[in-house]
């Protein structure tokens, strides 16, 4: 029986995260598909220089390790602090990156287990250590595909002459309402409650720091607000996406107590499981998110996104790669000019069914799925070298 290990961002926040979890699954799914016996496995992180005996022993029984979208061959920003905490929080981030993709390459490599890359986001990468071992994994694997034009031209710079390098969109665009119900058959049912002349706003927001952060998004609503047809009512929802316990979901809680006080909210759907939040999604006429993969799936059930980013490098560069990104204010400066073009005309025209994205994001999609079933399908028949 063929063994497929994965090592993505589940293997660092578990799977309590709507992201992390859904495209731990997707890949999963993918991987079912064309080897229905593969054994399959996801590994955990224990901790920062945690003993890796049972990481080798099971990477070393696979017959292929997988670095799977969610994956972040990079580092943050961290544009909010002085030049030495954020030499130091990026030096942190580029230990612990090595930490867990570095330590499965490097097992990976040892004992000549093949190696599959696909929908990861690469740099910027200050660490050195880091980055050779990003450009060794990029060489030594079998197949390799990014998620981004910066995130392509990353991997070619650290690529040796003649490595192939694809690039497709993030892989959570190839959802779709079919695909939930594929993916989740048993998920629990949808808590939007829609009905004619209202407008359903889902407001995604996972940390606020201060009252201007408040004023902010009141002022987003706002926005919006005004540029829906008269005969129609804003009804507003807070949405979350983690259930585990410590800091992410404490500042989730902490950020819908402040809206709750400062918005005329309907009501708060807590997160439960990766279907019922994606029934949800499908189910409203505009998102505003902080985080990056619940606004890709947003776009991906053609529901118009507004993205306020946290983490700015790769939330940027995917509204970029789709050609949306006047829909991502990434500067924080609340649309002062006025919301994008083409969302004012949705918002105005009351046809609420949804706006598509390009027909080439969708075809970018499928194409990295097919071409990874490929790979995989291919390396797992051939086997171990």
């Amino acid at each position: 029986m063929e063994k497929v290990v994965f090592c993505g961002a589940s293997s660092i926040y578990g799977i309590d995260n709507f992201g992390d979890q859904l495209l731990r699954d997707l890949y999963m799914s993918w991987v079912k598909e064309v080897c229905p016996k593969a054994e399959m496995e996801f590994l955990m992180h224990k901790g920062l220089y945690s003993r890796k005996g049972d990481w080798v022993k099971s990477i070393s029984s696979a017959d292929l390790l997988v670095f799977n979208g969610g994956g972040y061959f990079g580092e943050k920003p961290f544009l909010n602090d002085g030049w030495i905490k954020k030499i130091i929080k990026k030096m942190a981030w580029g230990l612990r990156n090595d930490d867990v993709y570095g330590s499965a390459f490097r097992i990976a490599e040892a004992q000549s287990v093949p190696v599959v890359i696909s929908g990861v986001e690469v740099g910027p990468i200050s660490n050195p250590i880091f980055r050779r071992v990003v450009a060794r994994a990029i060489n030594y694997s079998s197949y390799c595909c990014v998620r981004n034009g910066e995130s392509h031209s990353n991997a070619i710079s650290m690529a040796i002459k003649g490595k192939k390098v694809n690039l497709a969109v993030d892989s959570a665009m190839s959802i779709d309402r079919d695909r939930i119900n594929d993916l989740y058959p048993e998920s629990l049912p949808s808590r939007v409650d829609r009905a004619d002349r209202f407008f359903m706003l889902g407001l995604h927001v996972h940390e606020l720091t201060d009252c201007a952060d408040v004023n902010y998004f009141k002022g987003l609503v706002s926005k919006v607000r005004d540029e829906i047809p008269n005969g129609y009512e804003l009804k507003i929802v807070v949405i979350h996406d983690q259930k585990k316990a410590g800091q992410h979901p404490a500042r989730s809680a902490d950020a819908e107590r402040l809206l709750v006080n400062a918005i005329d909210i309907d009501h708060v759907l807590s997160y439960q499981e990766p279907g019922q939040l994606l029934k949800e999604v499908s189910e409203l006429d505009l998102v505003i998110t902080t985080k990056l993969h619940l606004g890709i799936v947003a776009r991906s059930l053609s529901v118009p996104v507004i993205s306020c980013p946290s983490h700015v490098i790769k939330t940027k560069r995917f509204y970029d790669y789709i050609e949306e990104l006047d829909f991502c204010d990434y500067n924080k400066e609340g649309f002062k000019d006025g919301l994008p073009e083409k969302l004012m005309m949705y918002l105005r025209s009351g046809q609420y069914d949804g706006m598509c994205v390009k027909e080439a994001v969708k075809k970018s999609a499928k194409t990295s799925e097919l071409n990874f079933k490929d790979a995989v399908s291919s390396l797992l028949a051939d086997g171990r070298p």
